[in-house]
């Protein structure tokens, strides 16, 4: 670990923590006091070689303020036997995990990896096998820690005013964990900062499934590169989410994805780059409007004007003639929304 100051190196000569033996532990939790500083020892940061490990809200491999480079000398979380919980639902719940040789390392379990902050480890982000990056492969029959799942494959994050267009590949019902990225040096993202969480073939109810997939076709990508990257081929969904664009990705920024199944989750994904584009809403459809305080009231509810005070940060649901619900969005730092349903209808 550290000194007392939590600023200067004082690590173990192996791992900082190792789970052997127990059925199930928790390592730190959401709040900065059950949080652990677990850095500057001669293995890996923790080590899971039995039972059930719950790892959250951690500093693994930097000083006490997050910012500090003391790296493990080996992954800062390694899970080789039993199963662990990496981060959580939430990003109060996340590790940050920097400057080790890599971020996770599983090598003969499973684990279920999501919303931390992984980035300037020397390796990957997240490795699978721990054996360097692994790529896809067609049908994903491959076998190994997390099932060697396929990772998402990004093609293309278009930009059009306060909407992303982001477009790709991935496994059936898969959800997706979108981060901007700190690159390795392959190319292949470290999720650095955690942005969005979507789910292919999503109708957009909520929760992990935000926005619905507007894309529902399967087709193939590889064996040639995609954005210049060999990230291997499939023949798998297709997805397209529309949704608000996140603070913090704007055109030029690389973005970085995981795809999870179940409690299992692949290594990130190769970078794709954000673009300003222009986004053809499927089927040509699109209800967009303005959530506003109408402080010059004029008597109708599209009476908007200049003065009037637009509502940032507000959810607009959006329901088909049946009142089913089809979509939600928040309003952007204008009040302006839009959405962009599957199909031609009576909405309200």
């Amino acid at each position: 670990g550290t000194d007392r100051t939590g600023l200067n190196p004082l690590g173990n000569d192996g791992a900082g923590i190792g789970q052997s033996s127990s059925s199930t532990n928790t390592i730190g939790g959401s709040t900065v006091e059950a949080r652990n500083v677990i850095s500057a020892n001669g293995g890996p940061g923790i080590a899971v070689s039995s039972g059930a490990a719950v790892i959250r809200g951690n500093y693994i491999g930097t000083d006490k303020d997050g910012t500090g480079d003391l790296g493990n000398t080996a992954a800062g979380v390694l899970v080789a036997t039993g199963t662990a919980t990496v981060g959580g639902a939430v990003s109060e719940e996340g590790n940050l995990i920097a400057y080790n040789a890599t971020g996770v390392a599983v090598t003969g379990s499973s684990a279920n990896i999501g919303r931390n902050s992984i980035h300037s480890n020397d390796g990957l982000g997240i490795d699978l096998l721990s054996d360097g990056l692994t790529i896809n492969d067609d049908g994903d029959i491959d076998t190994g820690p997390n099932d060697v799942l396929n990772f998402p494959v990004l093609d293309t994050a278009d930009i059009d005013g306060a909407n992303t267009d982001l477009a790709g590949w991935t496994r059936l019902g898969t959800v997706i964990e979108v981060f901007v990225a700190d690159s390795d040096p392959g190319n292949f993202g470290e999720g650095q900062t955690w942005k969005i969480t979507l789910t292919e073939s999503g109708s957009g109810a909520g929760g992990d499934d935000p926005y619905a997939d507007v894309d529902s076709l399967a087709s193939s990508y590889g064996p040639g590169p995609v954005n210049g990257l060999a990230q291997g081929q499939d023949t798998t969904s297709r997805f397209r989410f529309i949704f608000p664009t996140p603070a913090g990705i704007t055109p030029g920024v690389r973005l970085t994805a995981t795809a999870r199944n179940s409690s299992k989750t692949s290594e990130f994904s190769g970078i794709v780059t954000a673009a300003t584009g222009t986004i053809v809403p499927p089927g040509g459809n699109v209800i967009s409007g303005t959530v506003f305080d109408d402080v010059d009231f004029v008597g109708t509810p599209s009476g908007y004007q200049g003065g009037d005070a637009p509502l940032p940060s507000v959810e607009v649901e959006l329901y088909d003639a049946t009142d089913t619900h089809v979509q939600s969005v928040s309003t952007s730092a204008t009040g302006a929304y839009t959405f962009y349903p599957p199909a031609s209808g009576t909405y309200k």
